[in-house]
């Protein structure tokens, strides 16, 4: 059962220690929040608080300037401990003041792995290896991709003038993957996929729903150059012709063919390749904007990569879409959450090989 929530707002400011409830007005100048939750980029928090005399901002002051503050983000709970789970950790990246107000802009923790540049070489390891190596440096957790092995092993991997997260970018290249940080955890996974819907929402109907939900289909889906397949082509051990491709799709501009060197010769790393060349390329045929009143559905609150099912919005866009990034927006007396969905027309493939998408698709209502 989706359990509504509360118009409130708990941050905890680490070193020194905070603690701002909006519910305790004498403690609480916070006027607007907001937090934008992604992948493959960073997540965002925005706190905007009541500063008129510079008096919140010059008590985190000290002799070295402002600290890179840590900051956790409750929102939405219907008891004042805000124990149902943080929604946002992050690090101080920017701070403003305008017309008596303070603004902090927090970014997720791959904020340090962006700060400085490194030279050095990793040796014997594979790239997931790598990712994991990377994780654990900064003091996260680390989830990988779903599929079992960790990919070739290399014998040296030279990091040189990049930062730690251009490094991390590059490998998730090579493996097809997207990375991002939530918390306390570094996330290397494949493209997203439909899944088991989370939550129901029947547009004009539910009672969630608030203003400005828009849909969106574009026809043709590939104005900006989608490929239909990516092929990557290069020599392998003995210099032998190397050729492999990605998975294909009925539209898109056609053959793109791809020529970078490969740490390792493979079939698996050359076909890893193609792959991420053509999911990040991809344009989405349906996308879609839905404002609503958070709830929790049952086992937690919808999130990015989640898998939602829009009901009513006519034969065109009604179906299963992923949740590719959320927002939330907290101000007095107001509680929002936006999602940014989207889905593609799918392939013969994707229909044997995905139950949850098999039994909602309408092979009669579409034309893939």
């Amino acid at each position: 059962m989706a359990i509504p929530l509360a118009n409130h707002c708990i941050i905890e400011l680490v070193e020194p220690q905070e603690r701002l409830d909006s519910w305790i007005k004498t403690q609480s100048p916070i006027i607007r929040v907001s937090v934008n939750l992604t992948t493959d980029k960073s997540s965002e928090a925005v706190l905007v608080v009541s500063d008129p005399a510079y008096r919140f901002t010059d008590h985190y002051i000290s002799t070295a300037g402002m600290p890179q503050l840590t900051a956790r983000f409750w929102l939405g709970f219907n008891s004042p401990d805000g124990k149902d789970g943080t929604i946002y950790t992050g690090l101080l990246a920017r701070h403003e003041w305008k017309d008596g107000e303070a603004t902090f802009v927090f970014h997720d923790k791959s904020l340090k792995m962006k700060q400085a540049r490194r030279s050095r070489y990793h040796k014997k390891i594979s790239d997931i290896a790598i990712l994991r190596k990377l994780a654990i440096e900064y003091n996260l957790k680390f989830s990988g991709p779903d599929r079992k092995d960790d990919g070739d092993m290399h014998d040296d991997v030279m990091q040189y003038s990049k930062t730690d997260w251009q490094l991390a970018q590059e490998v998730a290249r090579r493996q097809g993957l997207r990375i991002w940080v939530h918390g306390e955890t570094f996330f290397a996974k494949e493209a997203n996929t439909i899944k088991t819907p989370v939550a129901q929402i029947i547009i004009g109907k539910d009672s969630r729903l608030l203003r400005g939900y828009e849909f969106n289909y574009k026809l043709p889906e590939n104005k900006r150059g989608r490929p239909s397949l990516v092929q990557y082509r290069g020599r392998a051990a003995g210099g032998k012709l190397l050729t492999e491709s990605s998975d294909e799709n009925t539209r898109g501009i056609g053959e793109v063919i791809g020529r970078e060197s490969l740490p390792t010769n493979s079939r698996l790393a050359a076909q890893r390749l193609a792959q991420s060349k053509k999911d990040r390329r991809r344009e989405h045929a349906f996308e879609g904007t839905i404002t609503l009143l958070p709830h929790y559905p049952e086992g937690g609150r919808i999130n990015v990569r989640d898998t939602v099912d829009i009901r009513e919005a006519g034969e065109l866009y009604s179906g299963l879409y992923i949740v590719g990034e959320t927002r939330y927006e907290f101000a007095a007396g107001r509680l929002e959450q936006q999602l940014n969905i989207h889905r593609d027309f799918p392939t013969v493939r994707d229909l044997e090989n995905n139950l949850a998408l098999r039994e909602h698709f309408k092979p009669e209502g579409y034309n893939a």
